[in-house]
């Protein structure tokens, strides 16, 4: 891993406010999600509550894209952090004076992610501004990893200290958390050239639209790795946002810091997939480690499932065991799923582009995540979790013999 990253100012203070966030908010989802399984009781309703996560990166997502290529990165980080705090805030202050609200729960969770729409594609695009082309692979993996050290920490603090001081004090945490990371990006150096930079209009944002979607449409090797994305965030994220959770606490009935372990030892296993992969910046290479990364995903995605269905028939803990050991091969094995599809999108698109680009990306991921979050919702009321998840399983792995088979004919 190439710490001499950390001599770039820029990049040093983007993964710091990064890492505080993240703290801050992985122990607010955490708690979250707790809270509103242990109040409704109902599996719909945490689904709900997750879907508003994604509405405004389908809706909006090019537009956040458009924006970060047409505005100072350094503003749109520094007031996105400022107004998630600020909003944070007033969500505790409404719980701790009046009452914990759903329905604003879920208003919080759509503003917070509409404010990342735009967020989310400032700070990829800025990343390889920043440290240059020859860097992005070792930068992203640097970034990527400290993120996943926080989100390894994140749970396990939250599973403590959320019997003990409950809700609030994590959201007081969550939101205290942006406002440091606004602070430090007050001193991220602005891009030297912003020539390309042009004032906010309704027209920019039209003629960026139609020349994003353009680019990536005539642009065969992202739409390739676009069109897997979509279907791997269509299976994989209803199975760990919703399956995984309440199997282990509804099925299992474990306990909060059991829950809380069983994420961070996920969390380990990304930080150590990024840690041991190996870091170049060329095409091919980033091409077929995302070949492999598919592949070896399916396989787990497959034996999660054959666990699912052995619960209940071999004891707790074994099944428990196996369930976080999986957790933990699949954290390891999708850095070579992600990693390498966002380093190629920023490698070969152009430094104009890039945030329309990732605006494309984050809109693609999102939608792939929100329709198999409805889709398999509604056939978990029919079906076993451990026979959607296998069958989820069996397409995976025909999309990615079928992308092999593509990456090794083009390359």
């Amino acid at each position: 891993m190439n710490l001499s990253l950390f001599r770039n100012r820029n990049f040093t203070l983007i993964v710091f406010g990064k890492f505080v966030s993240i703290i801050g908010t992985q122990m607010q989802n955490f708690a979250l999600s707790l809270y509103v399984l242990a109040e409704t009781g109902s599996a719909a309703k945490f689904s709900i509550l997750l879907s508003f996560n994604f509405i405004p990166h389908i809706l909006f997502g090019v537009i956040g894209g458009v924006v970060a290529d047409n505005v100072s990165k350094k503003k749109i980080l520094v007031i996105a952090d400022t107004l998630c705090g600020v909003l944070t805030l007033a969500f505790l202050s409404y719980t701790y004076f009046v009452t914990f609200s759903y329905l604003l729960a879920c208003v919080l969770v759509f503003s917070l992610a509409t404010i990342n729409v735009f967020f989310s594609p400032a700070i990829d695009a800025l990343i390889p501004i920043s440290v240059g082309k020859d860097y992005i692979l070792p930068a992203n993996s640097i970034n990527r990893c400290v993120l996943n050290i926080g989100k390894l920490v994140a749970p396990l603090l939250a599973g403590i200290f959320y019997p003990l001081v409950g809700l609030t004090i994590l959201l007081m945490i969550d939101g205290v958390s942006f406002l440091l990371s606004a602070f430090s990006e007050l001193f991220i150096i602005p891009e030297k050239d912003q020539e390309h930079l042009t004032k906010f209009n309704i027209k920019e944002v039209y003629s960026g639209l139609i020349s994003g979607i353009s680019y990536v449409w005539h642009n065969n090797a992202i739409k390739h790795l676009l069109s897997i994305n979509f279907i791997f965030n269509f299976f994989l994220y209803p199975m760990f946002a919703i399956m995984v959770p309440f199997v282990l606490k509804v099925v299992m009935g474990v306990s909060a810091f059991q829950f809380g372990l069983s994420i961070s030892i996920y969390t380990a296993g990304v930080a150590l997939g990024i840690m041991f992969m190996k870091k170049r910046n060329e095409k091919t290479f980033l091409l077929k480690k995302f070949s492999l990364g598919t592949i070896v995903l399916s396989i787990i995605t497959f034996i999660i499932g054959v666990i699912f269905l052995s619960v209940g028939s071999i004891p707790m803990i074994v099944s428990y065991v196996l369930l976080v050991s999986s957790n933990f091969a699949f954290g390891y094995f999708i850095v070579y799923w992600a990693l390498p599809s966002m380093s190629f999108y920023q490698l070969v698109t152009p430094k104009d582009k890039i945030g329309r680009v990732m605006g494309v990306e984050n809109m693609n991921e999102k939608l792939g995540c929100v329709l198999g979050q409805l889709t398999i919702g509604v056939l978990s009321d029919w079906l076993m979790p451990g026979i959607i998840v296998i069958f989820s399983a069996m397409i995976l792995m025909t999309a990615s013999l079928v992308s092999y088979r593509i990456i090794n004919r083009d390359t």
